[in-house]
């Protein structure tokens, strides 16, 4: 028998990669941003308000804002497990289930969204990859908040001026597990002024020069602040660079923040 043919590959790539690919990659983040920075639900029961920053040209952390039903409303953050390119195709399945569930008949409660999500990562995505996601649910006709938590840092919930509660993980993350829709998450009275901080965990870990941690204490400090700035995207912006000098955070960070104005 002949000598089997190698089916080696050798990838060359242009010689001026620079050039031809860049300009792609920061085209493919003014997308996401795009996907991202959708016009806020107009309900005077609800308000919120985000910050993002890529570590890279294209990001795999991505939030929403959006009402799965007239009482239903969803704030999401999301932190798929990749880097770049891979983490960005990733996150973008996320954008696309959002604008497509409004064509469809959803039943309007949270796991069935919960299980939605989880089914589109598991049919999507290769075995190892998986996306931590918080997920905030104000139901407005059962006059609840329900929180689900997906392998992502704790939700805090500002319930009076001193007042907070953490809800930490129940569970892993999207797509790991076959269906989660069935578990309960955390649930307490929908009541004016409260709050929800959700963050990713790029936030926490983003670095100093002299390569300390920003830290979950630090962290809910500037939480417990964000709500009394006018400018939520300049306030965040500055305390990473205050924190992070010169030296760039080398992950994605996501910051959201939502406030019930109304029952």
């Amino acid at each position: 028998m002949g000598k089997k043919p190698s089916r080696t590959v050798k990838i060359v790539p242009p010689a001026d990669f620079e050039g031809k690919i860049r300009p792609e990659l920061i085209r493919g983040g003014a997308i996401q941003r795009h996907a991202m920075a959708r016009d806020a639900p107009d309900d005077r029961r609800i308000s919120a308000r985000f910050y993002n920053r890529m570590a890279n040209e294209l990001g795999g952390d991505f939030y929403r804002l959006q009402f799965i039903k007239e009482d239903l409303c969803l704030a999401g953050c999301f932190d798929v497990a990749g880097k770049n390119i891979s983490a960005a195709l990733v996150a973008s399945e996320l954008a696309a289930f959002f604008e497509t569930v409004k064509f469809f008949k959803v039943k309007a409660r949270a796991g069935a969204v919960n299980s939605g999500l989880n089914a589109l990562v598991r049919a999507l995505c290769p075995e190892e990859i998986f996306v931590a996601a918080a997920l905030v649910y104000a139901d407005f006709k059962n006059q609840r908040l329900e929180i689900h938590n997906f392998g992502f840092p704790p939700v805090y919930v500002f319930t009076g001026t001193d007042s907070l509660l953490a809800v930490p993980a129940s569970y892993p993350p999207l797509g790991i597990e076959e269906n989660p829709g069935a578990k309960k998450g955390f649930v307490m009275p929908l009541k004016k002024k409260l709050r929800a901080a959700l963050f990713s965990d790029g936030l926490i870990d983003m670095k100093n020069p002299r390569g300390v941690s920003y830290g979950m204490d630090r962290c809910l400090g500037l939480l417990k602040a964000l709500h009394r700035e006018a400018d939520f995207d300049a306030a965040i912006a500055a305390e990473i660079r205050r924190w992070c000098g010169k030296v760039a955070p080398r992950d994605d960070i996501t910051v959201g923040e939502i406030c019930v104005t109304g029952t």
